[in-house]
């Protein structure tokens, strides 16, 4: 039987084994406080002011713990990255990560965790905005872009489940305000906004069930929200849109003039513009002007009569605008206005292009281009075949109307019908050719014009005679030297004169 003072040593001996057990369990009820709210602001600069500093190389969890416990965030104790992405990660998207949040990457070589046998997740940092993070590795602190990671980017999320107070400003977003409008909140209960992207930002409102908000922009997964005179950021799961009028009517015409009234009448060669409005027929309003919240494009297309595109484009979400086109062609245009989008709908409109000039002809003889008519001449002499074209409609001349391409041909005729000289010019108006007219008789000119496939001529005569002379006094003498004066000696003189007249006469008197 053992002694009174074996048995005390015996307990004395236990009792300090239990308190020993006690003192090496790690104390946990931290782990059930308050999740801590961190400023962003206060993350970026503690972690930033790291950057250089030696660290142990494989302790990239550690420094970020480390981080946020500095700045009053409960320390997790997680053993490896890989561990605390499974535990805290929130997102994969690399887009509008928070500022100060915790970002995680893929294994970078170094196998398994050896505690938990993880390795999806082998890297973690701190986000620190416009694109760079701040992390442990290779011996020191360093900072570096995500992007020089993307192939290993993971995912962000808060280790250690802490919340974020956005004070530093979210990096500019891209969200777009093609989200824009009143939205109802359709959450049971109500609907957090936070004070950034993402629910690891604190709440700074909760908005009730069917209150309806204004959405500024979106990414289609957050959104700017403002309510009761807040802003802040709301899940999109949870807005289901208001658009507070119908579907619009869509109105179509045809202007001469941007935005212009309706054309009653259409002339080859001039500019017409395709036009449309997306009208609320209950209030008369455009549709934007009306309060329509849903998005839509609008493509705009004008066909040539042929069928082929003449002029298309596309508006996103106007409800007013206009396409031109100069109508070059002879025959009918459509015009197409397509809504596609949030309402859709197709409106066709209709405009025809006839022959719109009404070509005449002039065509004369003279003696210079271009000028004075004449119908007689004399045998020999150089005369100018001339024409011009006008339109009947506008007494303009032809080009001045865009004709399209036409061609011009002129013609001399001798009196016995065969040719003196021709020509063809394209797309001239007016014009001459010309000639030496050495026969006597009635010589004729013809001019002919095609335009966009309608015929015009037009003709003139000149009648060519032999020159006259009027009778006047003559001196004449023995011109040829024959000793004597007679008629052979005048007509040596008319000859000179004229190198065509042939006169004949006595020694006396010279008869004309």
């Amino acid at each position: 039987m053992k002694s009174m003072k074996e048995i005390k040593r015996g307990l004395c001996v236990w009792l300090s084994i239990i308190l020993a057990v006690t003192m090496l369990v790690p104390y946990q009820t931290e782990q059930v406080q308050a999740a801590a709210v961190l400023q962003s602001s206060a993350i970026k600069n503690y972690v930033e002011s790291k950057v250089g500093q030696s660290y142990p190389n494989a302790m990239c969890e550690q420094f970020i713990e480390e981080c946020y416990q500095a700045l009053g965030a409960v320390r997790p104790y997680s053993c490896c990255a890989s561990k605390s992405g499974n535990d805290f990660m929130r997102s994969s998207s690399s887009a509008n990560i928070p500022i100060g949040a915790t970002v995680y990457f893929g294994n970078c070589g170094g196998g398994p965790c050896r505690r938990c046998g993880s390795s999806y997740y082998g890297h973690a940092g701190i986000y620190v905005g416009s694109g760079y993070f701040v992390h442990a590795t290779g011996g020191r602190v360093q900072k570096s872009t995500i992007s020089s990671w993307a192939n290993k980017y993971r995912g962000y999320g808060y280790c250690g489940n802490f919340t974020l107070a956005d004070d530093s400003g979210q990096d500019s977003c891209s969200c777009s305000t093609s989200y824009a409008g009143n939205y109802t909140v359709t959450a049971n209960g109500a609907l957090n906004m936070r004070s950034g992207h993402g629910t690891g930002f604190a709440v700074a409102a909760a908005i009730p069930t069917g209150t309806v908000v204004r959405v500024t922009k979106s990414d289609g997964q957050w959104a700017h929200v403002e309510w009761n005179g807040s802003s802040g950021y709301c899940t999109m799961q949870y807005l289901s849109k208001v658009n507070p009028v119908g579907a619009p009517q869509i109105q179509t015409w045809i202007s001469d003039t941007k935005m212009g009234s309706t054309s009653s009448s259409f002339q080859k060669g001039n500019w017409y513009y395709l036009c449309y409005r997306l009208v609320d027929l209950k209030s008369g309003k455009l549709y934007s002007e009306a309060g329509g919240q849903e998005d839509y494009s609008v493509t705009e297309t004008i066909y040539n009569p042929d069928g082929s595109t003449a002029v298309t484009q596309n508006y996103g979400k106007s409800d007013n605008n206009w396409v031109a086109v100069r109508a070059n062609n002879i025959g009918t245009y459509k015009g197409v206005i397509k809504v596609t989008g949030g309402f859709e709908g197709t409106s066709t409109v209709t405009f025809d292009i006839a022959q719109n000039v009404n070509p005449s002809i002039r065509v004369w003889f003279s003696d210079s281009k271009m000028g004075n008519g004449l119908t007689s001449g004399t045998k020999g002499s150089t005369y100018y075949l001339c024409y011009e074209l006008s339109d009947r409609n506008t007494n303009k001349r032809l080009n001045d109307t865009s004709p399209g391409k036409y061609k011009a041909t002129e013609i001399i005729y001798k009196p016995d019908g065969s040719r003196v000289f021709s020509y063809a010019y394209d797309q001239s108006d007016y014009n001459w050719i010309r000639s030496s007219l050495d026969g006597t008789g009635t010589y004729r000119g013809t001019v002919q014009a095609v335009i966009d496939g309608k015929t015009v001529e037009g003709s003139a005569q000149i009648k060519i005679s032999e020159p006259v002379i009027e009778r006047q006094d003559l001196y004449y003498g023995d011109l040829n030297g024959d000793g004597r004066a007679t008629a052979v000696d005048v007509s040596m003189i008319i000859k000179a004169a004229n190198g065509s007249v042939t006169l004949t006469a006595d020694e006396k008197n010279v008869q004309i």
